[in-house]
């Protein structure tokens, strides 16, 4: 569970069962008290403010009055989203096709009804004629591999086409960026670790 995750989830614990006491949230958070109290902190930096009471019952709680804004989109901004997001699920072998397909249709599902009205006029009056990239869908797994190596700052084995030596050189790198290329397909990455 990443740290995003994990503080929607202990707003979510805090919410449901206030005056929990810091160990129990540890152990369904599967994390040490220690970095409960530091997720805490982190929340108190982001205006949620968490209290605690002392005595038998005594734990953690959110007040109970407060509440996360829903996320406002103008119907420009959304439009601009949806745009540029269907622009790259159009592009084969986009690393994170599902992921936007998702992304897309939860902010559909939050917007106003004369936004949601604006989108779908939108959708249907403006389109963009852009060269479509390389298809990279054969690469899917390759972006995959790098992606997570670069998050994880993992080391790659990489195989490539050298043209000045006419031979497949290897080498091991620590990959730092990811850029869509037009020559991704000489790379062969493996993982190491």
């Amino acid at each position: 569970m990443n740290k995003i995750e994990r503080l929607m989830n202990t707003i979510i614990i805090l919410k449901a069962q206030p005056g929990i006491p810091v160990e129990s949230l540890a152990r369904i958070l599967n994390i040490s008290c220690r970095t409960v109290y530091r997720d805490f902190n982190t929340l108190a930096l982001a205006g949620l403010p968490v209290h605690s009471s002392t005595g038998p019952h005594g734990g953690y709680y959110i007040d109970e009055h407060y509440f996360l804004p829903p996320l406002r989109f103008s119907g420009e901004e959304a439009a601009s989203l949806f745009l540029a997001g269907n622009f790259l699920l159009q592009q084969k072998g986009f690393p994170y096709q599902k992921n936007m397909h998702l992304a897309l249709l939860k902010i559909e599902n939050l917007l106003e009804k004369d936004n949601k009205k604006y989108i779908r006029e939108v959708k249907d009056s403006i389109s963009f004629n852009i060269q479509k990239l390389k298809d990279y869908e054969d690469y899917s797994e390759t972006f995959a591999l790098l992606n997570e190596a670069i998050l994880n700052k993992k080391q790659v084995h990489l195989k490539y086409y050298t043209i000045s030596r006419d031979e497949i050189t290897t080498r091991t790198v620590n990959p730092c960026h990811l850029c869509s290329a037009r020559v991704l397909g000489i790379l062969s990455p493996t993982a190491i670790g």
